[in-house]
């Protein structure tokens, strides 16, 4: 039970994190990293609380990875591209 109350905090605070001014590649990132951990599947990487910890690191590192794409998309100048297929 103590563990789903800091799945539930991780959950919220990922949500929070998007600032009203955040750009459109960051809204991006933000969606996809929302759909990706999911309440369900922050449940089921968290078993106890000694799992927050790598839970975070996991999401740190999807967080990195992401940056990383965006900035690619950026470079090839595609991003126009995925507008227009409105994936933003």
């Amino acid at each position: 039970m103590h563990c789903q109350q800091n799945v539930k905090k991780i959950y919220i605070c990922v949500i929070l994190l998007l600032s009203e001014n955040a750009d459109t590649c960051a809204k991006f990132v933000h969606n996809i990293l929302l759909k990706k951990f999911h309440i369900q599947v922050l449940e089921s990487m968290c078993k106890t609380t000694l799992d927050v910890p790598e839970v975070l690191e996991k999401i740190s590192i999807e967080v990195k990875k992401m940056k990383m794409f965006v900035r690619n998309i950026i470079e090839l100048g595609i991003l126009d591209l995925l507008k227009i297929e409105d994936n933003w």
